[in-house]
């Protein structure tokens, strides 16, 4: 990692790209967060690029996401409607008001535009850039990103999409930080030359900037030693009111047939955050402004009512049987920025606090009705 951020500060490294896992990690998130605070790059002389293989599969999981979200909706509004007698007309002017008319297809389309254009992005086209004889050789010989595994062949879009950046890379005379935690990718960068991976997005963008290291290590130490009060403060907050309006999808298994209500969920305080501490993602020296990165656990009690239902197999009613209230408590991971302006070695005020990443989903394992205690 030192020669890695020797290598940037000398100005050996100038182009950026991400694989499809680093934006599905984002939830695909392209106007939040991190993935938000690529557009820092857009004029410096870092370019972001990505292959034509993976901006292609970033499109299709968007378009499949929006259109199963907008299924999921139009489930929900049917139901409510049954529940509240509101007619087919008034749901369908809801939904119009919601989505405009536009289709997944054209919604996904519009945002990746507005993503291009904000981080100044551009597509490598793998056209002229991949040799069909070396991906041959590469799959034959067991050379990364396939290796010797069974589902090698379903690693071609992978090998595509490296071989053109490696030859982007070459053409450039310049080194690539690729930001993927896929094997293959990080075997086939260690032998390329020109590509050098890293796991994690906040490590890259904190490896890209120049005085932050030195900002990152002084507000670690100083946290940890219970210096910053207002800055742990701010982050309490905002995981207590993150938590409490937190969607979070319910898993249990059941003898019966079940539905659930909405979890309900406290904050309980954080448990352990990682190391470092801190990662400087973005900053203004001039003006003052640090985008901090913090990943950290914090353990959240929840509980959920769980209603359990019986087919009566006569009329095809659902008899209701009985019901639950199940707790538990959960040490969740969660990842923040914090953005500080002001002199980070000495005075400086939180100015906002985002949840970027999360757990969305809790199991409660086995539940059954509660019947009581049978002596009552």
């Amino acid at each position: 990692m030192e020669q890695l951020a020797k290598a940037i500060h000398d100005g050996q490294v100038t182009l950026l790209t991400i694989d499809t896992n680093v934006f599905e990690r984002y939830n695909n998130g392209l106007e939040y967060g991190l993935l938000k605070r690529l557009s820092q790059f857009r004029d410096s002389e870092i370019e972001l690029v990505l292959s034509d293989i993976v901006h292609r599969e970033l499109q299709r999981h968007m378009i499949h996401e929006a259109e199963e979200a907008e299924a999921r909706l139009t489930s929900v509004i049917k139901k409510v409607g049954g529940s509240w007698n509101i007619g087919k007309q008034e749901r369908d002017k809801l939904q119009v008001g919601l989505f405009g008319g536009n289709s997944a297809v054209k919604v996904t389309q519009q945002r990746l535009n507005a993503f291009q254009k904000e981080t100044g992005l551009k597509i490598v086209e793998a056209q002229g850039k991949v040799e069909i004889r070396d991906l041959v050789d590469d799959y034959f010989e067991l050379r990364p990103p396939f290796g010797n595994k069974p589902d090698k062949k379903h690693e071609f879009p992978d090998a595509i999409a490296v071989r053109t950046l490696n030859h982007y890379a070459t053409e450039k005379n310049t080194l690539m930080l690729v930001v993927s935690n896929d094997g293959g990718w990080r075997a086939f960068g260690a032998d390329s030359g020109n590509l050098v991976c890293v796991p994690d997005l906040g490590t890259a963008m904190s490896l890209l900037q120049r005085l932050p290291f030195l900002v990152a290590a002084q507000l670690s130490e100083k946290f940890e030693a219970g210096e910053l009060p207002q800055l742990e403060k701010a982050i309490k907050v905002e995981l207590d009111n993150y938590i409490d309006s937190m969607d979070l999808h319910v898993q249990a298994s059941a003898a019966y047939f079940y539905e659930h209500d909405l979890p309900e969920k406290k904050f309980l305080g954080i448990t352990h955050f990682e190391e470092p501490i801190f990662k400087v993602v973005d900053h203004s020296e001039e003006d003052g402004v640090y985008v901090l990165e913090i990943s950290l656990s914090a353990s959240v009690e929840i509980s959920c009512t769980f209603n359990f239902f019986v087919t009566d197999w006569i009329d095809k009613d659902e008899v209701p049987i009985g019901s639950v209230i199940a707790d538990q408590t959960e040490e969740m991971p969660f990842v923040l920025t914090v953005t500080i302006v002001g002199d980070p070695f000495a005075k400086f005020e939180v100015e906002e606090t985002e949840v970027v990443q999360s757990e969305s989903s809790v199991d409660f394992d086995y539940i059954e009705p509660d019947y009581g205690d049978p002596e009552d």
